[in-house]
C-alpha cells in the first residue's frame, strides 16, 4: 500500500506565488489545487502592513497565510487544498479512478486492485476566456465516438484503464484510455487535437475544481484539453511594493493638486467636449500662479485617465513613483529617508577602480549608485487567469456570496543595487530620430496584441533600462552567488513630471526575516560594479545567435523582442517584470549594426573602453 504519511508542505512565501489561489500544486507525485481565499481560516490569518500598497489597491488591509500550510491534516492545517484532477491512474496496473480508497476510516491514494500508487491524469480542461477549470470527462470522452450504440450507452466508470502500447509510435498516438467493460478506447492523440472537447460536444462547467458542478453555472466558452503542467493554466496577477519611508513624490503631489481643484469635477464631466481645454487652461493657470509647473495638456490627461483605479499598470506606476522618491532622498543622504527595512547607502561610483578612472564616458552615464543593504518587499496576488492571457481575470475571493476586502500577501527581505542614470544624457539620446522610429515600430506591433495596455509605459528609456537590467542580472548571477531565478529587476523610467525617473534596482529577497547574505549588495562597490557594467555593455554588442539576432526586427512572443534572445538578453521568468518581452540590446550599443541611423545609449562608452585596451 502506498505510504500516506509523507509530509506534503509548501513554503509560507509560496502561498502567494507560485501556489496562490487557483494554482495547481504538484507535490510528491500528487496534484492539488489551491482554492480562493474565502476558504482560508480567518481566525488564523495574520495582518500584513504596507500602507502604500493597501492605499493603491483600495483595500483596508493585507493578510498573510499562517505558517504550516500542509496538505495532510485538514483539521490542523489552516489552509485547505483540493485534490485535482480527481481522475488518476494506477502506476502499476493503469486502472483509472476518480475516487479515493477508505480503509479503517483512513483515506489512501492507492489502487483498489493492486494497492499501487495513483498518479494524476496528464490532461485537464479549461475554457477559452472564462478562466474556468475542470477534469476531463474521461468516461464520456472514451464512449462518445464508440462504434456501436451499446458502447456509446456504456455507463461503467470503474473499469477504465490508462495504458501505453509499445511499437505503435512514439507520440500520444501510443497512449490509450480503454473501457474494459465495452472494449472501446481512444488515444490521447485525439484529445490533444485543437478544440477536441468542444467538437465532441463537451461544455465548460463554469466553475473551479473546489466549487463543484452547478448546472446554473454552465459557461458558453469553448472547452479545451490542456496538459496539467502547462503554465497557461495559472497566470497570477502579482503586485509588489518596496517598503519605503512615507515620502512625497512631486509628480503625485501635483496630480493631487489638480484633482483637488474645484474646476476638476466639471472638467471630468466635460472631458470629451470642446469646453474641456478651456477648463484645463483655468486649472493650469491657477496652479502656475501658485508656484506649480504644469500645462493644460497635462491637466487634460489627468482628467481623461485619473489614477486611483485598481488597474495593475496604474497601481505600479504610483508605487514606483514613491519608491523613486525614496531612493532619491537616500542618495542625497537625507536622514529622514531611512527606516529599519529600507537601508540604502550612497556609493561614490566615480571613485572606483583606478584602471577605469579615465573612462569618463561611463561616469557621465551613471549619475549615482546606491547599495540597498536591506529591503522589505511585500507581494500581493489580486487574481488569476487561465488558458489565454486575455481571459477574464478572476479575483482571489471569487466566491460571489462572500467577497472580502483584503488581499493575501507575503513579505520578503533582501538586498540590492540601485543605479541612477544621467537624466540629461538620457533625454538627448531618446530624442534621436533613429531611436524614436525603432521604439515606435515596437509600440505599433504591441497595439495589435492582447498586451496593448502596456503601450502606455513603453518608451525608449524604459526599453533601454529593461534590456540593461537583464544583462546586469546575467552578470550579477556569476558574481553574487545567487542564481538568476532569485534576482529580480525593478524599472524606474517615467520621463514625466517634476521628478523624472531614470534608473534600475537589481535585488534579491527571501522569506526569512534575516534577509539574504550580502553577496549582491557587495557588488555595488565601485571596484566591482564598474567592471560588471562594462562587461554588460560589452555583452550587449554581440550574441551567439548573431547575425540573426542582431538584425532581427521581431522575435519571441508576437515579435515583441527586437535584438534580444536566449543567447543574449532573456533571463529567468521569475526575474523579469514583463515576461521576457520588450527587449532590444541595439538600444544599448549599435556600433557595428547596418542600422546607421540608430545610436546606442552606451556607444561612446564601448568605443572608449575598447580604445583603452
Amino acid at each position: 500500500m502506498s505510504n500516506n504519511n509523507q509530509m506534503r508542505q509548501i513554503r509560507h512565501g509560496e502561498t502567494v506565488y507560485p501556489y496562490g489561489p487557483g494554482a495547481i500544486v504538484d507535490i510528491l507525485g500528487e496534484s492539488f489545487v489551491a482554492p480562493d481565499i474565502t476558504h482560508w481560516d480567518r481566525k488564523t490569518l495574520k495582518p500584513m502592513s504596507c500602507p502604500r500598497l493597501e492605499r493603491e489597491l483600495g483595500v483596508p488591509s493585507l493578510k498573510t497565510a499562517p505558517s504550516g500550510a500542509s496538505f495532510d491534516d485538514a483539521v490542523k492545517s489552516p489552509l485547505t487544498f483540493n485534490r485535482f484532477p480527481k481522475w488518476r491512474f494506477c502506476q502499476n496496473c493503469g486502472l483509472m479512478s476518480n475516487k479515493m480508497q477508505v480503509k479503517n476510516g483512513i483515506t489512501y491514494n492507492c489502487c483498489r486492485v493492486c494497492d499501487g500508487k495513483m498518479v494524476p491524469m496528464r490532461y485537464v480542461a479549461s475554457c477559452s476566456a472564462g478562466s474556468h477549470l475542470q477534469d476531463v470527462p474521461w468516461r464520456n470522452w472514451v464512449h462518445v465516438k464508440a462504434a456501436s450504440v451499446e458502447q456509446r450507452l456504456c455507463q461503467d466508470a470503474d473499469n477504465m484503464v490508462f495504458s501505453t502500447e509499445q511499437g505503435v509510435d512514439e507520440s500520444l498516438g501510443a497512449v490509450f484510455v480503454t473501457c474494459r467493460s465495452c472494449k472501446t478506447r481512444r488515444s490521447l492523440m485525439e484529445l490533444n487535437a485543437e478544440k477536441s472537447l468542444h467538437r465532441d460536444g463537451f461544455k465548460c462547467y463554469g466553475t473551479q475544481p473546489w466549487e463543484g458542478f452547478n448546472k446554473d453555472s454552465i459557461c458558453t466558452e469553448e472547452l479545451h484539453a490542456v496538459q496539467r503542467g502547462s503554465t497557461s493554466l495559472y497566470r497570477p496577477e502579482i503586485v509588489s511594493a518596496i517598503d519605503i519611508p512615507e515620502v512625497d513624490s512631486p509628480t503625485l503631489d501635483l496630480m493631487d493638486k489638480v484633482r483637488e481643484h474645484p474646476t476638476f469635477t466639471p472638467l471630468k464631466a466635460l472631458v470629451e467636449s470642446e469646453t474641456a481645454m478651456v477648463l484645463a487652461d483655468m486649472i493650469a493657470k491657477d496652479l502656475t500662479d501658485r508656484g506649480y509647473v504644469i500645462d493644460s495638456n497635462r491637466v487634460l490627461s489627468i482628467a481623461k485617465d485619473p489614477s486611483g483605479t485598481e488597474e495593475t499598470l496604474q497601481v505600479m506606476t504610483n508605487l514606483l513613483s514613491g519608491e523613486w522618491s525614496a531612493f532619491e532622498k537616500s542618495l542625497s543622504a537625507d536622514p529622514g529617508s531611512q527606516i529599519a527595512d529600507f537601508d540604502v547607502k550612497r556609493i561614490e561610483f566615480e571613485q572606483g577602480d583606478e584602471s577605469l578612472s579615465s573612462l569618463s564616458s561611463l561616469s557621465k552615464r551613471v549619475s549615482a549608485v546606491g547599495a540597498a543593504r536591506r529591503l522589505r518587499e511585500v507581494r500581493v496576488v489580486r487574481g488569476f487567469t487561465r488558458f489565454k492571457p486575455e481571459a477574464k481575470m478572476l479575483r482571489v475571493d471569487l466566491n460571489k456570496e462572500r467577497q472580502l476586502n483584503w488581499y493575501p500577501a507575503v513579505e520578503q527581505f533582501g538586498e540590492g543595487v540601485f543605479i541612477r542614470f544621467d537624466e540629461t544624457s538620457m533625454r538627448e539620446w531618446e530624442q534621436q530620430r533613429g531611436v524614436i522610429n525603432r521604439v515606435d515600430n515596437m509600440v505599433k506591433r504591441l497595439l495589435g496584441t492582447y498586451r496593448a495596455q502596456d503601450a502606455s509605459k513603453i518608451s525608449a528609456r524604459w526599453m533601454m533600462l529593461h534590456s540593461f537590467a537583464h544583462l546586469l542580472i546575467r552578470n550579477f548571477e556569476s558574481q553574487s552567488g545567487y542564481p538568476a531565478a532569485s534576482i529580480r529587476e525593478r524599472i524606474y523610467a517615467s520621463p514625466e513630471g517634476l521628478d523624472p525617473q531614470c534608473g534600475i534596482l537589481i535585488y534579491t529577497s527571501a522569506g526569512d526575516r534575516e534577509g539574504t547574505l550580502g553577496g549582491l549588495v557587495r557588488l555595488a562597490e565601485p571596484a566591482y560594479l564598474s567592471r560588471i557594467l562594462l562587461r554588460a555593455i560589452e555583452a550587449s554588442d554581440t550574441c551567439s545567435n548573431d547575425p540573426v539576432c542582431g538584425e532581427s526586427n521581431g522575435q519571441g512572443l508576437f515579435g515583441l523582442n527586437l535584438s534580444g534572445c536566449h543567447g543574449c538578453l532573456l533571463t529567468a521568468e521569475t526575474s523579469c517584470e514583463n515576461g521576457n518581452v520588450y527587449l532590444d540590446r541595439r538600444l544599448l550599443t549599435n556600433i557595428d549594426s547596418p542600422n546607421e541611423s540608430l545610436t546606442g545609449f552606451f556607444d561612446d562608452v564601448l568605443i572608449q573602453a575598447r580604445g583603452m585596451l
